[in-house]
């Protein structure tokens, strides 16, 4: 492949080589079943199993062998990501991903989906949100400490009403949590208001 930059090639060996691995493991937890290449080239290679089960296994690995492996990388960026701190990132694919297939298991999650996100991702062009700010997320903190209350509602509201499943207020937009501490105050408001109309009675 002498058009392809080395880091594509080396991409595409990795990717052959972590498929012929997954083979050879089914193939030996499968009673240890012999595996034959016939030397041809990768994408046309051929495997010879001893038992017919074992063969038809192995042709439903082959053939989602390099989508398993690319999965493989995908998981490892999503776990990398949400260890970078990049927060804002990581809000756009789980929002993603819940709006679109109802999941933010990075298992679970449709391949192409990933790797829409992550060539926006790595080219820069991701649009990223404006997370959290420090006022914004000390005002949060400060309200779930003064009632239990509150904390119940915005854990509700990050896990189940819009968020990612993130609790820590930072780790969310700063417009997701405007709009909590926005409605929680209007809810007190009104409740005041409704007291003071009860007490003048």
């Amino acid at each position: 492949l002498p058009a392809m930059p080395p880091s594509m090639r080396r991409g595409i060996a990795t990717r052959e080589l972590g498929r012929r691995r997954a083979l050879i493991a089914l193939a030996l937890s499968l009673g240890g079943a012999a595996l034959f290449a016939t030397g041809l080239h990768p994408a046309s290679e051929q495997f010879v199993a001893v038992r017919p089960s074992t063969a038809r296994q192995l042709q439903v690995l082959r053939r989602a062998g390099p989508d398993e492996t690319d999965r493989e990388e995908l998981v490892s960026k999503v776990f990398a990501l949400e260890n970078s701190g990049d927060y804002a990132a990581e809000w756009v694919l789980k929002s993603r991903s819940l709006k679109k297939a109802k999941t933010k298991n990075p298992k679970e999650i449709p391949l192409e989906l990933l790797r829409s996100f992550f060539a926006e991702y790595e080219a820069g062009t991701l649009e990223k949100p404006e997370m959290a700010s420090k006022p914004a997320v000390a005002k949060l903190n400060r309200m779930q400490m003064e009632s239990k209350e509150v904390a119940n509602r915005w854990r509700k509201t990050a896990l189940f009403r819009g968020g990612i499943g993130k609790l820590k207020p930072e780790r969310n937009t700063q417009a997701f949590v405007e709009k909590f501490i926005a409605k929680e105050e209007g809810a007190q408001k009104w409740k005041l208001k409704r007291r003071s109309a009860k007490s003048q009675k």
